[in-house]
């Protein structure tokens, strides 16, 4: 009889420790993007990217995973992202969140970006046929960035753009940065050259390289930076004082 009831205790326990352990788990539910800042510039031969935004409406909500179907034939994006939700004690409070989407390499043409929880279109992206002038598979060889963020410079007050990264050559240099301002996105494309010469060295050459901002307004805005591994830096700035 003991036997019995001992069997009987160890059961209820394991029981209800696999509730508890179901309770910590978190449910994966799709969420609505307020906004999608979408880049320009973007060839058939390059990786394209957007980044989506949004609010979750309490701290219990964490960034999970995103879905992304292209159908090139009717030139939809549907992006669908999902939060991890965890049960408990949550504070009611709206929790900004972004996302880089990653496409791939796409067709030429313009494409329709459609939220995939409330069918919301969000932008169009458009993409370009390559005219390939530049070694590799881009116009331009890029600097290697690691990093970017956007601050204001001390000395002038304006908005800035500041680049962390490192040459794998001692012969590798900066030779022009392009800014492209628009609304809600601001390119940065920094270009390297390499000159080879017999002093030539591989290593490590870390770089610092600050780019002024002037024509980036107050709102909202990406800041999207092209690197030299198809990789581009994604980072959103709601604001900057």
């Amino acid at each position: 009889m003991k036997s019995i009831l001992f069997t009987i205790a160890l059961t209820l326990i394991f029981a209800v420790n696999v509730q508890a352990d179901d309770a910590d788990k978190p449910v994966l539910q799709a969420v609505s993007a307020a906004k999608a800042f979408i880049p320009v510039g973007f060839d058939d031969n390059d990786q394209s990217q957007l980044v989506i935004a949004g609010r979750f409406p309490n701290t219990c909500y964490q960034v999970g995973p995103y879905d992304v179907k292209v159908d090139e034939a009717d030139h939809t994006i549907t992006v669908t992202q999902f939060a991890y939700v965890y049960s408990g004690v949550c504070l009611r409070m709206l929790v900004p969140y972004t996302q880089t989407v990653d496409l791939g390499m796409l067709e030429k043409g313009n494409y329709q970006v459609i939220d995939g929880d409330s069918a919301v279109p969000l932008g169009k992206l458009e993409i370009h046929k390559a005219t390939q002038i530049g070694p590799g598979t881009d116009d331009y060889i890029y600097a290697p960035v690691e990093d970017a963020f956007v601050e204001i410079d001390k000395n002038t007050g304006k908005k800035v753009a500041v680049l962390h990264g490192a040459f794998s050559n001692s012969c590798m240099s900066f030779d022009k940065t392009e800014v492209h301002a628009y609304p809600e996105v601001v390119i940065v494309q920094p270009v390297v050259r390499f000159e080879e010469q017999p002093n030539c060295q591989a290593g490590h050459f870390a770089f610092k390289k600050t780019v002024e901002l002037d024509k980036v307004g107050d709102g909202a805005f990406l800041l999207h930076v092209r690197s030299m591994n198809g990789k581009a830096i994604n980072k959103v700035y709601a604001a900057i004082n």
